[in-house]
């Protein structure tokens, strides 16, 4: 990931996944029940698809922007930083 250091911890993260998982399902469900209509693609769909992506890559990388800005990091040990560590838990 580059020179970014991980700030989001395990616990952290194994939460976002099925979080990100349940937005993409309910905006897929939204999705299909209003084919059509825009207010409710802009208004629901757009935003809860965003959440998805954001909780899914961010549980993925182990990086949080938002995290980043405000210096939240919910990583307790040194494993989350170091690339090379077998216990690191990375996608890369």
């Amino acid at each position: 990931m580059g020179d970014r250091d991980q700030n989001v911890g395990r616990l952290d993260r194994l939460l976002r996944v099925p979080l990100g998982v349940s937005a993409a399902v309910i905006a897929g469900w939204v999705f299909i029940a209003y084919p059509l209509e825009v207010a409710v693609g802009v208004s629901v769909i757009l935003p809860l698809a965003l959440l998805a992506a954001i909780l899914l890559i961010s549980a993925t990388t182990g990086t949080c922007g938002i995290y980043g800005v405000f210096g939240i990091n919910t990583c307790g040990d040194e494993v989350c930083t170091e690339a090379d560590s077998d216990e690191a838990w990375v996608a890369e």
